[in-house]
């Protein structure tokens, strides 16, 4: 299509477009037309052929003159960007088969006519085919291009050096259990590719000894086994099965300490190899210490399984010690109480004695439970205030043997003399008062009488004099022995009597009679002017 631009009213003249390739006019595509001089052509016709891309146009737009310079020029040049794709094909033929092939390609110029292409590195190197060996090629190693379709063809043939190994086996069972070490592995070769490879039976055929083991025979109905050179399937597997008899077992119940049978023993057959397991069994007054359930595996002889018992006929029941609590008494301690001058409620229990870690052991240590300390008590005439104990059983206590707790008991001492009510003197000092005598042992009365009293004859009424109380034979308690806690019950005690001395001695004040014949009885007999009452109440010592 053209586009012409009419200027003024002249005569007709021509212009030319050329069409250029690569720098190559190409006359087939020259055009001439022609227009009235002065007119401006502004377009031309496009020409792009295959291969070619448009690069520039010169003289465009054109004013028509009328001389030769009236042509356009259109130039196309080379696109390499427009292609045909070029290929080859590398193919690897194993024993005639092609077994890989595969395509490279390329591209060449679209225009360009029988187009070459380069072989790519590394496509024509060899393969591996197990089982062969390559053998040739079907260009010159050194080519580096072929023209495209080219089939370039790689021969592999028959490598007999690459062998498989071939082996059959022949295993040895003992009632079916695999003995490994006594396999026997029989090994040779064959062409790698050989599927089933084969393997011919060594001499002597498969080896079954009918006196192989000891206690064993051969198994009836073990399969018939191929003969010396008998070709077999590489693989293959024969099993020489022996089974076994039969063998007696014992089963013993044995008392630890003395290694003496607690029952007789249990007998019976089982067969070679097999597990036997057996469960102990109960047996009065005895406890099992060895496991409650025992397995062996049967042989030919010394099929023994021993159960072991302790006696256990102690427990730590501090109502019934002497029963046994499933606990052997080679581990438990015996540990007794005893009271002087009193009884106590328990008179023995055991404790368990165990190791750091908490197991029963002979030499381990054991600990009283709350309900196996006792309570003691004293006896008539002793003060159950005074209780004190050589060791005081408590749940801390360690015990690691035989124990002995002992309660001891003091007498109650005999009432402090209360003194006579006087008159205090006036004066410039006050008579010192004489000591009373001390108390003599108190005699069993022929009959009941009243409360013993006596009345010193003292200047202050209500106080008692001095009086110094030995030490028992006994002590009570040292100040550091946890039970020091009983002095102060019998300090208080002693008050208390003070108390009740002086209570009665005013009761008896309400009676003046009877006081003041007291008083003349006493003036009349004794100097200190005391009286003794005899007591309902008997001292002991």
């Amino acid at each position: 299509m053209f586009e012409i631009n009419v200027i003024g009213q002249k005569g007709e003249v021509s212009y030319t477009v050329e069409y250029y390739y690569d720098g190559v006019k190409d006359d087939t595509k020259t055009e001439l037309h022609s227009a009235e001089s002065g007119t401006q052509i502004d377009s031309y016709a496009e020409k792009q052929i295959d291969g070619y891309k448009f690069d520039r146009v010169e003289n465009c737009p054109l004013t028509l003159q009328e001389n030769d310079s009236n042509v356009i020029s259109v130039y196309y040049v080379k696109d390499d960007a427009q292609t045909q794709e070029t290929k080859y094909t590398v193919q690897h033929v194993v024993a005639g088969e092609v077994k890989d092939s595969q395509d490279y390609t390329s591209t060449a110029w679209i225009n360009e006519q029988n187009p070459m292409i380069a072989i790519e590195e590394g496509s024509l190197a060899e393969k591996t085919y197990t089982g062969y060996k390559f053998d040739s090629i079907s260009v010159d190693a050194n080519t580096t291009e072929v023209a495209s379709g080219t089939i370039i063809t790689l021969t592999y043939v028959k490598d007999e050096g690459q062998t498989q190994p071939t082996n059959y086996t022949v295993h040895y069972t003992i009632n079916g259990v695999e003995q490994e070490a006594d396999k026997v592995e029989v090994t040779s070769t064959a062409w790698i590719n050989d599927d089933p490879a084969q393997i011919a039976i060594a001499e002597g055929g498969i080896p079954a000894p009918t006196d192989k083991y000891i206690g064993y025979k051969l198994d009836p109905n073990n399969a018939a086994y191929p003969a010396a050179g008998t070709m077999v399937s590489s693989g293959t597997e024969y099993t020489v099965n022996y089974v076994a008899d039969e063998f007696p077992y014992t089963i013993n119940y044995i008392d630890q300490a003395t290694g003496n049978a607690l029952q007789a023993p249990l007998t019976a057959d089982a067969v070679f190899g097999t597990e036997v397991t057996a469960e102990a069994v109960a047996i009065d007054g005895y406890v099992l210490v060895s496991d409650q359930q025992q397995t062996i595996t049967m042989g030919v002889e010394n099929n023994v399984i021993n159960f072991y018992y302790a006696a256990d006929t102690i427990g730590t029941d501090p109502t019934n010690p002497d029963q046994g609590d499933g606990i052997p008494d080679m581990y438990q301690a015996r540990v007794d109480f005893a009271a002087n001058n009193g009884t106590v409620n328990i008179g023995h229990t055991y404790v368990t004695l165990l190791d750091a870690n908490g197991n029963p052991a002979v030499n381990g240590t054991g600990y009283l439970q709350q309900a196996q300390i006792p309570t003691a008590t004293a006896n008539d005439g002793f003060d159950q205030a005074s209780l004190t104990w050589d060791t005081t059983p408590g749940v801390s206590v360690a015990i690691m043997g035989a124990m002995t707790f002992t309660a001891n008991f003091t007498a109650i001492p005999a009432p402090t003399p209360m003194p006579t009510p006087v008159p205090t003197p006036v004066g410039p000092a006050i008579p010192a008062a004489t000591p009373a005598a001390a108390p003599a042992p108190a005699a069993p009365a022929a009959a009941p009488a009243a409360p013993a009293v006596v009345i010193p004859d003292e200047e202050n009424p209500l106080a008692a004099p001095d009086q110094e109380i030995a030490d028992d034979e006994n002590p009570l308690a040292a100040f550091d022995h946890e039970e020091c806690w009983v002095h102060w019950f019998m300090i208080a005690g002693i008050i208390l009597t003070i108390i009740y001395g002086a209570v009665v001695v005013l009761r008896r004040t309400r009676n003046t009679k009877h006081i003041d014949k007291m008083e003349k009885d006493l003036i009349g007999t004794t100097d200190e002017s005391t009286v003794t009452v005899g007591s309902a109440h008997h001292s002991h010592a």
